[in-house]
């Protein structure tokens, strides 16, 4: 931790690249960049500008940008959050199950 890493990693939860550059001259701005460590700026991958990569979006001059694709992506995030709280519920009232403590009621707790 602390440190940029040069590739994407499953431990890193805040993982940044920077586009490749393709003017000689950002080539070389981006090569005299280093991070805090001392290490060249982390590369994105060829795969990171690939259309199929990106969430759909679309520009129209009456309501501005249109992000479908996130929009799509947000709303099964709601819905798998919908389902927690159901699945959570239907298991409280639905059997012989205790309540459990709430955060505060920790000497409720058994071992």
């Amino acid at each position: 931790m602390g440190a940029v890493a040069p590739k994407l990693l499953a431990n890193n939860p805040f993982a940044w690249c920077v586009v490749t550059p393709t003017s000689a001259e950002d080539i070389a701005t981006l090569a005299a960049m280093k991070t805090s460590d001392g290490k060249p700026l982390p590369e994105c991958p060829a795969a990171f500008l690939d259309e199929s990569n990106r969430f759909e979006a679309h520009f129209d001059d009456a309501t501005g940008w249109a992000y479908t694709g996130l929009n799509r992506w947000a709303t099964r995030g709601a819905i798998n959050a919908g389902l927690s709280v159901f699945i959570y519920v239907d298991w409280l009232v639905g059997g012989d199950q205790p309540i459990p403590p709430r955060y505060n009621e920790c000497e409720l707790l058994k071992p």
